[in-house]
């Protein structure tokens, strides 16, 4: 199937889906024609989705009644992540490269990374699967 670009189109509806638990996450990859992972999306969904206030909505904001329940992901167990991290001085300037591993089966879930007291500003990363 072909899209344009900026464009939409349903390829599969997630709706007959039963979530395992009442917190689940959800893996989007696009993969051009020859294999190569091009666009993803990570998600975690709740089986009780946010409730919102259309009487009391205004023209720039809709309040909301009630919150989607994510409270099980308090009950996630702790990782512990193993790091491994190198800097290169290419031309125009330094470049690092950081590397987590999650050794256990457990989920890491929103993992931060932040660089302290750099002394340049940090561009864009790229991240590799």
């Amino acid at each position: 199937m072909a899209i344009d670009a900026g464009s939409s189109s349903l390829l599969m509806s997630l709706a007959h889906l039963e979530p395992p638990t009442p917190v689940w996450f959800l893996d989007l990859r696009l993969a051009d024609r020859e294999g190569r992972e091009v666009g993803r999306n990570f998600y975690w969904l709740s089986t009780s989705e946010d409730v919102l206030d259309w009487e009391g909505s205004l023209w720039f904001v809709t309040p909301t009644k009630s919150f989607a329940d994510f409270t099980a992901l308090e009950q996630l167990p702790a990782v512990t992540l193993e790091l491994a991290a190198s800097i290169e001085r290419p031309a125009p300037g330094p470049e690092v490269a950081v590397r987590l591993r999650n050794p256990s089966q457990a989920v890491a879930f929103f993992i931060e990374l932040r660089l302290v007291d750099a002394a340049d500003p940090v561009l864009p990363a790229g991240a590799v699967g």
